[in-house]
């Protein structure tokens, strides 16, 4: 029978592991959550890609965290409901749209971004 440092050191074990480790920090931040935040953490993802990597269409949101377009979409209702985010048409293709973070936003969820630093999530 295997030790527990020993399966512990194999790939499966070692995923074993993150997986754990991973769930108890969702667990974790979702009990931790600033009470006034209305965002979910499934939505919480859109903001803080808009945050790092500027205005996107859906569809490169949707890329970026591996869902479908229409997953997407519905994901993007609640930070734009709340504030955070906002739609608007694409420069040059009618049928795209593009998702951008708001001033309010980016204060709300990066209050130390105006002192040149990418600060933590939306609390």
């Amino acid at each position: 029978m295997p030790t527990v440092e020993a399966v512990s050191r194999t790939d499966a074990g070692l995923a074993a592991e993150l997986r754990t480790s991973v769930m108890r920090l969702r667990r974790r931040l979702s009990v931790e959550r600033h009470p006034d935040n209305q965002l979910s953490i499934g939505s919480m993802v859109v903001p803080g890609l808009l945050h790092r990597n500027d205005a996107q269409t859906v569809g490169e949101l949707a890329r970026a965290e591996k869902v479908q377009p229409p997953s997407m979409t519905r994901t993007v209702t609640s930070p734009e409901d709340g504030g955070f985010v906002t739609r608007r048409p694409h420069e040059t293709d009618g049928r795209r749209v593009v998702v951008e973070i708001t001033d309010w936003g980016a204060r709300r969820c990066w209050p130390t971004a105006s002192a040149g630093t990418r600060g933590s999530p939306c609390s």
